[in-house]
């Protein structure tokens, strides 16, 4: 097959199956394969139609797609049609099942959607997708594209989110149609020179490219270059084999891939607002991907994916040395000695290991099937990696290849027959076991580095324009070195007195670097010239957005005006604006010019002012520390103009970083461990799975069959990276930016790092967990929305393993369902606090919630800028019946929290505390003995009269507290009796500590 006929085949296998295939199956008198499908093909391939050889690839993908992700169904012996129980009339009993969990949703009759209506719908939505050339042609390439892209996107309002979750097939709805035919075209697409193979591709270094940094754009910077570079090296895939190449991450909707197919012609969806806070601004992709391609251009692939990352990781950190150049005042001639050193520094990186596996190790019968004498050479391969095994490796030695490696009979009806892709499993277990091995041999390249070394990472030299430089230390080679020229200049990326190494220099530069790269394709970024993510900005955010929402009162006080006056004598480092917290940013859109420009210059002023305070000559240091607490004082002026009330008020000093983890992801992928995947039974549907369990009773291999966990497949692996997509791309920014008052750093997966303001922190927490498993606590949204108490919380909904966004196009997402958990590490930290240090204390909580927590749980650290950190680790309980919101750990201390911020007297907090400290550990551990429920009551009657002694209104209802002082009681000792806590006092008492120091309304002056 020539390279021509590939999009023609990918094009055939997007056209084989219709869109609305679930809703017209036995209603419709064309048939399914009928209707939509015969005129998209003409309209396609025109009159001649698909070629046969092209029908037959097309068929054979599909069989093997099927085959991956469906179990099979009874056909009579004799004529092999479907029995006639094993078929689902879709619109009269519509039910969705969720592949990760297997829940059910019955959502209802929808006979009412109207066949013809219907057809009309997707048949001109798919039919505009098809491109022409000039000459009116079919530009197969580009029609591949769009149907990839646009297909799944919403063709009517009417028909709301069912269209992006129809099944492929009504007896097992838990994977959509769009799965289906992806799948189908990446399997097609791959089926010709050797036929399909599994390729894995990581990239690093990871931990130590994103970590080393002296600020938190550093660690943006890092963050977003590393997925840049992913995307790089996963776009030669995309033009070679088509983006539904690519299994693992899903790459639906991603920024990046949008932007690369406005380039290719494809129109896509609005991009997000001409702002900072547009998507691409988000480092969305993951180090690694899982592909499906052909045998015979592995090693070509490979190949130019490793060079062009190479040399595009080199084009910018050229471009980088240029702006370095241009800044010290310097000619791009006099940079020689440093574009040396860049050939040298960035030899080998960044490091890119891969694996293939060839589905051409498992034997394929005449009949295109596949049985236990076919799977030796997969057998032999596997072997190396199970060494003492006495039974088959792997999937191989399975009960699911057991009952699945052989034609299942049952009552005159074949229940079952193997197709190869029912071996995806093994070939996948294979493919993750050797590429870990081929991570675990690494080649080192040696780079002889002999002069004075990087601030940042102290690895390789500082850049430099004369080599003499090199061999003196930083402060006296600063004068006359281009990096003590650049930060003369007030050079917002040089600090101090900063010399960097290439990659480091590459980090520093990229935040401008990106905005020059997103200029050119994205109109008017609304002045946008460097993205800067501050600490300072997340820790005014709370102070900034009241101000910005009473902009009337602040902007007529003469506070105000005192503060307008001080920027204007202050420049900002040359790092220009820094990036806002998305709901402040559009909340700021209509406001006054004068409040728009104060809140976008503070954060970078002070910033700057930071800087020459902490780096800075004496006299220098000291006149940035007077203007510091200049400004500071202003700003307390503007909040007591603004609060209408006099007061002590200091601006938020602190802001906090979270950390986010799914929990055994490795499992989840392998199907193996206590992930909990769903049986077959489960995930077929509800008439279908009645009858089969009828005829189990007669059958041993069936009723084991039924009960068996249903092994990986791809349609599984779409389900999790689709909803790792889903959470990271749109669910967790719409949490951290729109409901709440952070800024994502990353977002890629599982993994999250972000930042928030104080006050947002417990209740962004508990959104971002629920919404990672798609669940509530005890299905009380109501009491969930309560707890939270954010008006924009409305526009999120969260149930059964899926979240709906009421915006504009009121996505439905699937996330990772009810078995799967995540952890979360956080950090709350003073904005001048070291960021090597704040890292260090982030990355401990979320050891400690994977440890002492034992999964599924969080932990929050307080590092006090008097001194001494506070930690909390605790469960979730998020998924316990008859545990609502309020009553979960991180419900009530946030409970807690707020009723000693505006209730009682932080004394209570005292008093609690002291009282607890002089307590046994719990019940049973008591003399004499107390009774469990006695020791609960005893905690219970005390944390109330302690909370009511210090109620700072006597009319304040004591109902709240003694609910509250009950729900810490139980709590406590249900972690003490769980082990997970040394003393039931203990628990409460850090709890108790979080709580007050979250609760105070003066942080600032902490």
């Amino acid at each position: 097959m020539v390279e021509g006929d590939r999009w023609r085949v990918k094009v055939g296998a997007w056209l084989h199956d219709p869109a609305e295939k679930a809703l017209v199956l036995f209603r419709d008198p064309a048939g399914h394969e009928g209707g939509t499908v015969a005129v998209l093909a003409r309209a396609a391939f025109g009159e001649a139609g698909i070629t046969r050889e092209e029908s037959d690839i097309v068929r054979r993908a599909d069989w093997w797609a099927s085959a991956a992700d469906r179990p099979q169904f009874p056909r009579d012996e004799k004529d092999h049609r479907y029995a006639s129980w094993a078929q689902v009339r879709f619109a009269s009993s519509p039910v969705l099942i969720h592949p990760l969990s297997g829940e059910r949703f019955e959502l209802g009759s929808l006979e009412d959607v109207e066949i013809d209506a219907l057809k009309a719908v997707s048949l001109d939505h798919l039919r505009d997708l098809i491109c022409r050339t000039a000459s009116g042609e079919t530009d197969w390439r580009r029609s591949f594209l769009s149907l990839w892209r646009r297909g799944p996107t919403l063709p009517a309002p009417e028909l709301g989110a069912l269209w992006t979750v129809l099944p492929a097939d009504t007896r097992i709805p838990d994977h959509s149609i769009w799965e289906h035919l992806r799948l189908v075209s990446a399997l097609a697409g791959a089926m010709h020179g050797g036929g399909p193979v599994l390729l894995s591709v990581s990239l690093g270094p990871v931990q130590s490219f994103i970590a080393q940094g002296r600020s938190t754009s550093d660690l943006w910077a890092g963050s977003h270059l590393l997925s840049r570079m992913a995307w790089e090296a996963m776009r030669v895939v995309c033009e070679s084999c088509g983006p539904d190449a690519i299994l693992f991450p899903d790459l639906h909707g991603v920024p990046l891939v949008d932007l690369w197919l406005k380039h290719e012609g494809v129109e896509v969806p609005s991009d997000g607002p001409r702002s900072d806070a547009h998507p691409l601004f988000a480092a969305t992709l993951p180090n690694r991907f899982v592909a499906v391609v052909s045998a015979e251009e592995v090693d070509g692939l490979v190949e130019r994916l490793r060079s062009g990352v190479r040399k595009w990781v080199r084009d910018r950190a050229e471009s980088a040395w240029a702006a370095l150049l241009e800044a010290a005042g310097l000619d791009a001639a006099s940079g020689a000695p440093g574009l040396d050193q860049i050939d040298g520094q960035l030899a080998g990186f960044p490091e890119i290991h891969w694996a293939a596996v060839p589905w051409s190790l498992v034997s394929v019968g005449a009949d295109g099937r596949v049985g236990k004498g076919d799977v030796r050479q997969l057998a032999r391969a596997l072997d190396v990696f199970y060494p003492d095994s006495s039974t088959p490796p792997g999937f191989l030695g399975s009960e699911a290849w057991r009952l699945l490696s052989r034609a299942l009979a049952v009552e005159r009806t074949t229940f079952y027959e193997p197709f190869p892709g029912v071996l995806y499993p093994a070939l996948f277990d294979l493919l993750d076991r050797t590429a870990a091995a081929a991570k675990s041999t690494r080649t080192f390249l040696q780079s002889p580095q002999v002069g004075y070394r990087c601030s940042l990472c102290g690895e390789r030299e500082w850049l430099t324009v004369d080599r003499d430089h090199l061999s003196r230390a930083r402060g006296s080679a600063a004068e006359d070195s281009v990096w003590g020229r650049a930060g003369r200049n007030r050079v917002g990326w040089v600090r101090g007195r900063e010399h960097l190494c290439a990659v480091c220099t590459l980090k520093r530069v990229w935040p401008m670097l990106f905005c020059r790269e997103v200029r050119d394709t994205v109109d008017d970024l609304d002045g946008v010239q460097r993205y800067v993510v501050s600490t300072h900005t997340m820790a005014l955010a709370s102070t900034l957005a009241e101000i910005v929402a009473n902009s009337g009162r602040a902007i007529g006080s003469d506070a105000f005006k005192r503060l307008q006056e001080v920027l204007v004598g202050e420049d900002d480092g040359g790092g220009g604006r820094v990036a806002l917290p998305r709901r402040l940013a559009i909340d700021l859109h209509r406001k006054p010019a004068a409040i728009v420009d104060v809140v976008r210059r503070l954060p970078a002023v002070l910033d700057d002012l930071r800087d020459r305070a902490r780096d800075g000559e004496d006299a220098v240091r000291d006149e940035a520390e007077k203007k510091r607490h200049l400004i500071d004082r202003c700003l307390a002026s503007v909040l007591e103009a603004v609060r209408g009330e006099r007061g002590q008020w200091k601006a938020e000093a602190y802001y906090a970083l979270l950390l986010m983890d799914g929990d055994r992801m490795g499992a989840w992928l392998s199907g193996s461990g206590d992930c909990r995947r769903p049986t077959y039974e489960s995930i077929w549907h509800p008439s279908v799975r009645q009858q089969a369990a009828a005829m189990a009773t007669r059958s041993a291999d069936l009723e084991g069959y039924l009960q068996t966990p249903a092994p990986p497949s791809p349609a599984y692996h779409t389900a999790i990276s689709r909803a790792l997509n889903g959470f990271s791309g749109t669910v967790a920014r719409f949490i951290v930016e729109d409901v709440f008052l952070g800024k994502v750093i990353y977002a890629g997966g599982d993994d999250l790092l972000a930042m928030v303001s104080v006050d947002d922190l417990l209740p962004a927490m508990l959104a971002l967990r629920c919404a990672y498993s798609g669940v509530v606590p005890n299905d009380d949204e109501a009491a969930f929305r309560g707890l939270l108490r954010s008006e924009i919380v409305k526009d999120i909904r969260i149930r059964r393993g899926y979240v709906q966004l009421q915006t504009q196009d009121r996505q439905l997402l699937r996330m990772m369902g009810k078995n799967a958990t995540a952890s979360i590490g956080a950090v709350v930290a003073h904005h001048m606090a070291p960021l090597g240090k704040v890292l260090r204390e982030l990355r401990a909580a979320e050891r400690r919630a994977k440890k002492k927590g034992g999964r599924d749980a969080f932990s929050i650290a307080l590092a006090k800028r008097s001194g001494g950190t506070t930690h909390f680790t605790s469960r979730w309980r998020v998924s316990e019946a008859g545990v609502a919101a309020p009553q979960t750990p991180i419900g009530a201390l946030l409970r807690l929290s707020r009723v000693l911020n505006a209730r009682l007297s932080r004394r209570a907090a005292y008093h609690m505390s002291s009282w607890l400290a002089e307590l046994p550990p719990g019940p049973g551990r008591t003399e004499p003995p107390m009774h469990r429920d006695d020791f609960i009551g005893l905690l219970r009657t005390n944390l109330s009269y302690q909370m009511r002694r210090q109620r700072k209104e006597k009319e304040t209802p004591v109902k709240d507290i003694d609910e509250l002082a009950a729900d810490l009681a139980g709590m406590a000792v249900v972690e003490f009796e769980s082990g997970r806590a040394a003393s039931a006092p203990d628990f409460l008492r850090e709890l108790i500590g979080v709580a007050e120091f979250l609760a105070r309304a003066e942080r600032g002056g902490e």
